[in-house]
């Protein structure tokens, strides 16, 4: 039995994917938290005469994943079998053994290591790889909903290195997200990240000129983490991985993923909307990390950050920076602050409302620069620069209470200037108005004396005739 963990409903074994959510089914966990493998016809045989089938660890859209004991070495292995009717596919068994040889030549310490691939008695194609003391990501996230910026930051850096490494060795993973990455546990307590299915990695040319299998256009991977290309049938490259990681860390921060739904909103976010800013749920993210993690998912992908190396590089570079230099919380959303600002503005809201008011809105990259306006000591003359600039949040925060000082006179001068500038103005209308006056009640006199009957008398020759 699978479950959904966005809706928590419950679905056969066979099923890969929430037809409701488009999330990736997890195995139910039973009372002893393992999962059900009741039955399972791999559980206690012995693979190569060297590995002997222990446990189900989880299934999937292409197989099963299981614990088992390298019997020579006495040490746990975890064994991945690809489903009988899939490896009946040439296609589908030819990637899987791509898997095999593409994770194999990944020789760093954030890739999972290969031990051993081949293909059982029943046709079945199976692989063993390093055993993994740990959960995976979706599963931290699924506990404690966030990770810790600094953790974060961490993690997603170590995922860069590896994904940047098989990058260069034309490998494109494909299907990055938290349920293949996992979190291995050290002696020491420090949680080391490992990158785990390559199932969908496209080997190119350099590889031995083989080509790839997967035909353009065919969409293969979860739909929360892929990229706009995918829907739009293009060629995919190393980008497709930058934006997947990108989401990766939006959903460590946030707990959710940028577009979610039914398929139809997931695809149409991914190709039409643009992500909400992180700070709509992390109020105290820095601006210049939200800039780096907004740029991975940009729709088009020469806009896109070019490599998994760069927005590592970025990201460690805006996080130190936050620490350095952290930017004020006034200073991360000015979206209701108008855009025309005059150059000597009147305070009318109080300094709550004001940070309330310019907390509600995105910084763009221009608030980052050196406001404009320089405040000096209360006795000083403040200096402004030639060219009016709309001043940052923080300026226009300091100079407050100045202008809310000289406010009620500066009021009371204009409203006698406005009476002296309206004076010809009241005589000439007051002038119209009499005029008008005059005119109505001649009209009305006219008119009454139009309505007076006259009596004419008779004819007395008419009355004889009578």
């Amino acid at each position: 039995m699978k479950y959904c963990p966005e809706c928590k409903a419950n679905y056969p074994d066979d099923l890969a994917m929430c037809p409701r959510d488009a999330q990736k089914l997890l195995s139910k966990p039973q009372p002893d938290g393992k999962p059900d493998g009741k039955g399972d016809p791999f559980i206690g045989i012995t693979i190569a005469e060297k590995y002997r089938v222990e446990r189900l660890l989880g299934k999937g859209g292409m197989g099963a994943v299981y614990e088992g004991l390298h019997l020579m070495l006495d040490r746990p292995v975890a064994i991945k079998v690809l489903h009988k009717n899939i490896s009946a596919d040439e296609k589908a068994a030819a990637r899987f053994l791509r898997e095999a040889k593409a994770t194999a030549k990944l020789e760093h310490p954030n890739a999972v290591t290969i031990h051993d691939f081949g293909v059982l008695a029943d046709g079945s194609a199976y692989l063993v790889m390093e055993f993994i003391k740990g959960d995976s990501l979706r599963h931290y996230l699924m506990t404690n909903k966030k990770v810790d910026l600094a953790q974060a930051v961490d993690w997603i850096c170590q995922i860069c290195s590896v994904v940047e490494l098989a990058h260069k060795q034309g490998i494109i993973h494909r299907d990055l997200k938290p349920e293949n990455v996992m979190l291995k546990q050290s002696p020491d307590g420090t949680v080391s990240i490992k990158v785990v299915d390559f199932g969908l990695a496209k080997l190119t040319s350099a590889l031995g000129g083989e080509g790839h299998l997967t035909q353009t256009g065919e969409v293969m991977g979860t739909p929360h983490y892929m990229a706009p290309e995918y829907y739009e049938g293009e060629q995919i490259d190393s980008r497709a991985d930058v934006y997947a990681i990108g989401i990766i860390f939006y959903e460590m921060l946030t707990g959710f993923t940028p577009f979610s739904g039914s398929m139809q909103s997931i695809i149409g976010g991914h190709l039409f909307k643009e992500p909400p800013p992180l700070f709509n749920a992390v109020p105290d993210i820095d601006p210049r990390i939200n800039e780096v993690v907004l740029k991975a998912l940009s729709k088009k992908r020469d806009e896109r950050t070019p490599s998994a190396a760069q927005f590592a590089q970025d990201l460690k570079a805006a996080y130190q920076a936050s620490l350095e230099q952290p930017i004020e919380q006034a200073t991360r959303k000015i979206e209701e602050i108008p855009q025309s600002i005059p150059s000597q503005p009147v305070a009318r809201h109080s300094t709550e409302s004001a940070v309330s008011s310019a907390s509600n809105s995105p910084l763009p990259s221009s608030a980052m620069q050196k406001p404009s306006l320089a405040i000096k000591q209360p006795s000083e003359t403040r200096k402004i620069s030639e060219t009016p600039q709309p001043p940052s949040p923080i300026v226009a925060l300091a100079e407050q209470p100045t202008f809310v000082a000289s406010e009620q006179t500066e009021e009371a001068l204009s409203f006698f200037d406005i009476l002296r500038m309206m004076r010809t103005g009241l005589i000439i209308g007051s002038i119209i108005v009499a005029v008008l006056a005059i005119c109505i009640v001649a009209f009305i006199i006219y008119k009454s004396q139009q309505s007076v009957i006259s009596v004419k008398p008779l004819d007395p020759s008419q009355e004889s005739v009578r």
